[in-house]
């Protein structure tokens, strides 16, 4: 099957790279604060958790825009998922292969138990189909942790798949409409999103059944989000002309999202002040010098806090806790990078021609 092209594309400067680094900083901050039990149910936890949440929900935005430019550009199907794959698996695979390995290692020389090593295996399992919800944990692992989940961060892998399973989809449809028209279908996706996710979350607070609160964050009641980031990648011309008012209109959008029962109005909300923030004039902002750390920080930080907080080392100087924690995962993520995630990338890749 061919993808229709979109053509020769030029528009100017960005900074969605230095946006998703941002945003997955956000997430690694509440992360450490959360973890460690820094500000247990007190201010500074839930201030963290505000930013860690418009950071997920800022990536599945840009991830609908760039994605949707990639499905664009790309000559098939087969290109398609080919840089797909190559983005996202490799890196992912080893996130979940490691700690596997460790427990296994651990188990065997402390005696296994046929119980032990059927909870690893079911843990390797779930999470590398990405079903992470189903066995989060690992036998002997974060026991004494205020968390025991190994890689919490990992639910939004799943989320991602999700969508880019669809997006061929979703692109041939909007490739035959008119521009108003592939607007108005992607409001439909963006409503019928919200509608899954209030469906479900009234569902799960009458019935007090937690897997309805899965079921209401999952792709359907995500989608608003990559709907915005699509609609901002059609509108980039218009966007870039009239970036001020998409500021204003953004900041609104978001404020008005904090009222009771118009939280409908923040995925449109976060993509206004996206697109403010990645085209307004200003500096490049370049952060890919040594690559695209930023999907290596995202899935590697959660693992390395758990393992600072099982040794003590916050309980001795969270100071010093958070030092070593921002020092291992930066360091991780470029480990990573280097020799994991660029190796797999194709040779036209924006990251590996950023990248020294």
């Amino acid at each position: 099957m061919t993808i229709p092209p979109s053509g020769k594309e030029s528009t100017g400067a960005n900074r969605f790279d230095a946006l998703r680094l941002a945003f997955a900083s956000f997430v690694v901050v509440y992360h450490i604060v959360a973890l460690a039990a820094l500000d247990v149910a007190g201010g500074i936890e839930l201030a963290a958790s505000h930013f860690a949440d418009l950071g997920v929900k800022g990536f599945f935005v840009i991830s609908g825009a760039l994605v949707f430019g990639s499905f664009q550009r790309s000559a098939d199907l087969r290109v398609y998922f080919s840089k797909r794959v190559r983005r996202l698996l490799p890196a992912y695979i080893v996130i979940v292969t490691l700690p596997t390995v460790a427990a296994a290692i651990l188990t065997l020389i402390n005696g296994a138990s046929p119980s032990d090593l059927s909870s690893i295996t079911a843990y390797f399992g779930a999470n590398i189909i990405f079903l992470n919800f189903l066995h989060p944990e690992l036998p002997g692992f974060f026991d004494a942790n205020r968390f025991e989940a190994v890689n919490g961060a990992l639910w939004t892998i799943k989320i991602e798949v999700m969508f880019y399973a669809v997006l061929p989809l979703i692109g041939v449809i909007i490739a035959r409409l008119k521009k108003d028209r592939a607007l108005y279908f992607l409001l439909f996706l963006y409503i019928a999103g919200e509608f899954w996710r209030i469906i479900f979350l009234s569902l799960a607070d009458t019935s007090g059944v937690e897997l309805l609160t899965q079921v209401a964050r999952q792709l359907p009641g995500q989608m608003a989000y990559f709907a915005s980031g699509v609609a901002l990648w059609i509108l980039r011309k218009d966007l870039q002309i009239h970036i001020d008012r998409a500021g204003v209109v953004g900041a609104a959008l978001v404020a008005f999202s904090m009222a009771p029962y118009l939280d409908v109005l923040r995925p449109a909300g976060i993509a206004a002040l996206i697109a403010f923030a990645a085209w307004a004039p200003g500096p490049k902002m370049t952060v890919t010098r040594w690559g695209d750390l930023s999907y290596g920080v995202y899935i590697t930080h959660f693992p390395i806090i758990q393992i600072l907080i099982a040794f003590g080392v916050f309980e001795l100087s969270p100071i010093l806790g958070v030092a070593l924690a921002v020092s291992f995962v930066f360091l991780s993520a470029l480990a990573m990078w280097r020799w994991i995630e660029r190796p797999w990338l194709r040779k036209d890749s924006h990251y590996r021609k950023g990248a020294v």
